[in-house]
């Protein structure tokens, strides 16, 4: 069994600690160093048999103690093998810092490892830094990156490491390829003395895996979702009416978010709203209003307004005033006339109509009058039409978000015919001429001809010498209403019934990012979590209460109430994610104890190595130790 001693350099609260740890292997932390004492405190709390160094890696005297140590080792154990490992300070590289000024003294970090390579003379040396790691190069009198130098530092310092004798090898590994819940994507590097192999774990997830099993084994899992670790009941507190108001980079992360999750990258509603479209603003009197603001934003629109038989405007057009307005110029003869919506038409002679506020015309033996009104039912659910008052009122919603989808039913082909009843219902009125008829998903699919179905209760089309008959049925699923309505087979579990609909999605303020979804793992944590927290959005859709837009709204503001009355949305609660979250993202154990306020709390965690990564990559890396020692004792 091959034993391994490993260094830990900018160790921090102890991800890769952690990751060693958890390994199935051989290999053990023996000394640490991190200039932050609370970090330090916290990782001797889990890691209590470490010697721990307080202390800037820059500092000679730490090289000569950890040299101490490793000379004893070796002499108590003469084929040990012994691993250096840098977490190189990111700050200065990573593309999280935006375009602040670089500095110089924490980019050259790396090159502070020499002296270690010199003195100890390990067997591996392990880096893992932010992918612009590589973009290393020098900077210009303002603290900016130049161009065309980039990489120039990087190439240079990975040659000179070289240069004592050591291979390298690097990759690009994100942690959600290997089982943990982020998707945090780092630069790794490896640098092995003599003959010593470098190896690299294999991915076990993928974000889009596929079906069938792969040359040497099982398929590749789904990448975990950052829901199974999430308090989802926890909620928080509304976005509305909070004492310190959200800023409007929040609010517009937040609109993206519902536009992305909860529509489903529907932007149509914008359209709606937001929009010179007149179809899309008007509200019958028979359905509820729309958002009341503190602005008067509607108007009772009437079907009566003055008809002006004589003029036009300047552009020859007609604009007909309205009966709250004065009336125009009286002329000498009768120009003007008052229109209203009720009126009788008559089906008999002309056909003309008359108003309701003359006498009615004669009065047949037969029905010939009707009165009309522009009445109608508005189903202002999802985009449908109106509905005339005589026919069925369209469905009501109730909370019931389920429903089994049967392949029979009964199509009764009177009244109109296309009308349908469930088998498991009584049969409509028999007539004495047979009017309904069972309909089955089950039919023969020709495939020549026209490739027209035909039924399994008739004679089979022409056999032909190749197969072209197919029978199709179908099975009964389940129909889940609630958010992206996919189906699922009866045979599979069924989903959470819940009592109310519910959207949740991660908001992530960096960059411009529009919010992640819980089913995929969590973004990076960054250790700036009091500047850029991730937070926990949670919509609650239902009915019966709406948020008044007010005068003082900000522009998104707005445009996030509409979007709810438009969604049905009563409520928007946020929250930042809590430390035990966070931990469980970046892959630490729910016991793992950290010192210090929430804040430091999530620094350190952002600034931690993720563990699921680093507990694969020792595994890979010992694995491949013990085959090597096996084929150099067999030779």
């Amino acid at each position: 069994m091959v034993k391994e001693f490993v260094i830990d350099l900018f160790c921090g609260a102890g991800g890769t600690s952690e990751g060693v740890h958890l390994a199935n292997c051989d290999s053990k932390v023996i000394a640490c160093v991190n200039h932050d004492q609370k970090a330090i405190e916290s990782h001797r709390l889990n890691h209590p048999y470490a010697k721990h160094f307080i202390e800037d890696i820059r500092n000679p005297e730490v090289v000569w103690f950890l040299k101490l140590r490793v000379d004893a080792l070796r002499k108590l154990y003469p084929d040990c093998i012994i691993t250096i490992w840098a977490s190189l300070e990111c700050t200065n590289f990573s593309k999280a810092k935006g375009g602040l000024p670089k500095e110089a003294d924490s980019r050259t970090l790396a090159n502070h490892l020499f002296m270690y390579l010199e003195a100890i003379k390990p067997d591996f040396l392990m880096i893992e830094n932010v992918i612009e790691f590589m973009a290393w190069g020098p900077l210009d009198e303002n603290g900016k990156p130049i161009s065309k130098d980039k990489g120039k530092d990087y190439l240079k310092w990975v040659d000179t490491v070289k240069g004592y004798g050591y291979t390298f090898d690097w990759k690009k590994l994100n942690a959600a390829d290997f089982g943990a819940f982020t998707s945090r994507l780092r630069y790794f590097a490896q640098f092995a003395k003599d003959d010593l192999p470098i190896s690299w774990p294999d991915p076990t997830h993928s974000k889009s895996p596929s079906k069938q099993p792969g040359l040497f084994g099982n398929p590749l899992k789904k990448w975990k979702a950052v829901k199974e670790v999430l308090d989802l009941e926890n909620e928080g507190k509304s976005i509305f009416d909070r004492k310190k108001p959200l800023v409007e980079n929040t609010l517009k992360r937040i609109y993206a978010g519902l536009v992305k999750f909860v529509a489903n990258g529907d932007d149509s509603f914008i359209k709606k709203y937001y929009s010179g479209r007149p179809a899309g603003k008007v509200i019958s009197i028979n359905g509820p209003a729309g958002t009341v603001t503190t602005v008067a934003g509607q108007g009772l629109v009437k079907c009566d307004f003055l008809l002006k038989y004589n003029s036009t405007n300047k552009n020859g057009k007609y604009n007909p005033p309205g009966i709250d307005e004065p009336s125009p110029v009286v002329a000498t003869q009768n120009r003007l006339g008052i229109v209203n919506a009720n009126f009788l038409q008559s089906y008999y002679g002309n056909g003309n109509s008359h108003s309701i506020n003359e006498p009615c015309p004669t009065v047949s033996t037969k029905d010939r009058f009707s009165k009309i009104t522009p009445e109608f039912l508005l189903d202002y659910q999802y985009n449908t039409n109106a509905h005339s008052l005589d026919n069925p009122s369209p469905t009501i919603v109730t909370k019931d978000k389920f429903a089994k989808v049967k392949p029979q039913f009964m199509v009764n082909s009177y009244n109109g015919g296309g009308q349908t009843s469930d088998i498991e219902n009584p049969a409509p009125t028999v007539t004495n001429v047979p009017k309904s008829n069972l309909a089955s998903c089950k039919f023969i699919e020709q495939q020549y001809g026209n490739s027209k179905p035909s039924s399994i209760e008739n004679p089979s089309g022409a056999i032909t010498q190749n197969p072209k008959f197919a029978l199709v049925s179908t099975e009964p699923w389940l129909m889940e209403t609630s958010f992206k309505n996919k189906g699922r087979s009866i045979n599979e579990p069924s989903p959470p019934v819940l009592a109310s609909r519910k959207h949740h999605y991660i908001l992530n303020p960096q960059f411009n990012n529009k919010g992640n979804s819980i089913d995929i793992p969590c973004p990076t944590i960054i250790a700036r979590q009091d500047k850029k927290p991730l937070g926990l959005i949670s919509c609650e859709i239902g009915t019966g209460f709406l948020i008044p837009v007010y005068d003082d709204d900000c522009e998104t503001m707005v445009k996030i109430k509409m979007f709810m009355a438009y969604s049905g949305i009563v409520d928007i609660k946020m929250r930042m994610l809590l430390v035990k979250e966070l931990l469980r993202i970046q892959g630490f154990p729910e016991d793992y104890k950290l010192v210090g306020n929430q804040t430091e709390q999530k620094k350190f965690i952002g600034n931690s190595v993720e563990v699921t990564t680093a507990k694969k990559l020792f595994e890979s890396h010992h694995n491949s130790l013990t085959e090597h020692l096996k084929d150099k004792i067999a030779a």
